[in-house]
């Protein structure tokens, strides 16, 4: 599901109330908008910079948009293994779940009129599959992510729920836009290192099916994820997000936020 959770906040409720009760998966329906980027991209920090800021000024209650980096200061395995699946070459890279929009520098009010209608468009579609999250942080720098999916149709396939850390905003360089680029959304690492998380269901699947799952995170993957200042886990940057897969052949298909 696209539900981000301001971890900060999270750490001022303690283990045992959040331990209490069930997860609860909404019935939304929201895609994955990635902006396939690299620091040192002068294009990405031009022409795509602003419609990135663009699409996520439209559609941020609607669906979950990401900056992943698959070169550069912000490369992670991640972000090189989800662009890696949705494919195409060269960057910026604009893509609605794995669909490749054909940004350029010189269509990006269409492309970003016609993300918001594909956007609203899914919202409007009844889920197959949805997660519901709730996380939390310890004064260890530990997050532990409570999830469930549930199966809200008859389905078959291969299916598989990842957890990821995106940092809201930063300050840094970005080629095109200089030393203080305030950077958003940046995908910096899935929960227990798996780019497509882990395996939900597979076969036929049943409606009202429910897979409970939990995911973590702990001091020594903040480091790998490029966070410098590791106590800056703490101060209401950064957010978890669900996404869940089906897979299909060898691609990664993304099914709901």
């Amino acid at each position: 599901m696209k539900k981000l959770i301001p971890l900060f906040i999270l750490f001022l409720a303690s283990f045992s109330l959040l331990a209490q009760g069930d997860v609860e998966v909404p019935t939304t329906n929201q895609p994955l908008i990635t902006k396939r980027t690299a620091s040192w991209c002068p294009l990405c920090g031009g022409w795509g910079w602003t419609l990135f800021r663009g699409l996520l000024e439209d559609n941020s209650e609607n669906a979950l948009l990401i900056a992943a980096h698959y070169s550069g200061e912000f490369l992670n395995p991640t972000a090189v293994a989800i662009t890696s699946n949705f494919g195409g070459f060269g960057q910026p890279t604009f893509f609605v779940n794995n669909a490749n929009q054909n940004a350029n520098s010189g269509n990006g009010a269409t492309v970003r009129n016609n993300v918001k209608t594909l956007v609203q468009d899914i919202n409007a579609q009844p889920p197959i599959v949805q997660a519901g999250l709730r996380a939390r942080i310890d004064d260890n720098y530990t997050v532990e992510v409570e999830a469930k999916a549930k199966f809200f149709e008859a389905t078959e396939g291969e299916y598989y729920l990842g957890a990821y850390l995106i940092q809201r905003n930063f300050t840094a360089y970005q080629a095109g836009q200089g030393n203080a680029a305030e950077h958003k959304q940046v995908l910096r690492l899935s929960f227990d290192g798996e780019p497509f998380g882990q395996l939900i269901a597979i076969g036929s699947i049943n409606a009202g099916m429910e897979v409970d799952l939990n995911f973590f995170i702990d001091n020594s993957d903040w480091e790998q994820a490029g966070i410098v200042d590791i106590d800056a886990v703490y101060d209401g940057n950064f957010e978890v997000a669900t996404i869940i897969w089906k897979k299909e052949g060898d691609t990664f298909q993304v099914v709901n936020t």
